[in-house]
């Protein structure tokens, strides 16, 4: 008895051993992959100082774009999976050169699938006469269409940058606008015809001739993305002018 009792002992302590080494490895992996993202070019820096125009206020974890001469819109912004939030400066910049404030948002591990509703956060912060709009790029565009679709009533468009809604919200009476770049590399083409029925008939579709998926932002080339065919900002500046007009055409 006494000696099934210390089998039994022994072979508990190596169960124990087994799953804590399991953890630990499962720990690690889940850490390198968290730590791991694709960080911002030194240029973006340029974007980042107020000027004659923007106000830029920097806080722990989101910048904002404030136009000196007052503003009627306000977009708030949820960066691609795994860049560095602050890679989208150049494209907030523009649009706020534009009258539009611009909020940018950094997520969780980068990963804005660990915050979804972040924007809302932001909009009790503002005044009430102000119109929000949500933007997001690749996974950021998929998480603020999560937004939409238990929030719409709040927001006055939404615009996806290289994304798609996995969820339904096609029957929402909120303007979208979709934009993507015809040598985008990492974009699964099939998933966004597949879930274009998520969207309203009405949805409005700009494809950039010769943009990729990465030249949205400065954080350099993402891995599989095609080679952009557009001069250095081209697609940024581009980018930036239709979303302007989009949401001031509203």
């Amino acid at each position: 008895m006494h000696i099934n009792n210390r089998k039994h002992s022994i072979r508990n302590k190596k169960l124990i051993l087994s799953l804590s080494i399991i953890l630990l490895i499962l720990f690690s992996i889940c850490f390198i992959y968290l730590s791991s993202y694709y960080k911002a070019e030194d240029r973006v820096d340029l974007f980042l100082k107020s000027d004659d125009t923007v106000i830029i206020e920097r806080e722990k974890n989101k910048i904002s774009f404030i136009p000196k001469k007052g503003y009627e819109d306000c977009l708030i912004f949820y960066p691609g999976g795994k860049v560095e939030f602050i890679s989208y400066a150049p494209l907030m910049k523009k649009i706020s050169e534009n009258g539009i404030k611009c909020i940018l948002l950094k997520m969780p591990f980068n990963l804005a699938v660990f915050n979804p509703m972040r924007a809302l956060s932001e909009i009790d912060n503002e005044r009430e006469d102000i119109n929000f709009h949500i933007s997001g790029h690749s996974l950021g565009g998929s998480m603020a269409s999560l937004l939409i679709g238990k929030n719409e009533n709040i927001f006055s468009s939404l615009i996806l940058l290289a994304s798609y809604s996995s969820s339904d919200i096609s029957n929402t009476s909120i303007p979208i606008l979709s934009i993507y770049g015809t040598n985008d590399g990492v974009l699964n083409m099939e998933s966004y015809e597949k879930y274009k029925k998520n969207l309203p008939q009405n949805m409005k579709e700009i494809v950039i001739e010769g943009g990729n998926h990465s030249s949205f932002a400065l954080y350099g080339e993402q891995k599989n993305d095609g080679k952009s065919e557009l001069e250095d900002m081209e697609q940024i500046e581009i980018s930036s002018t239709l979303i302007s007009d989009f949401i001031k055409a509203l």
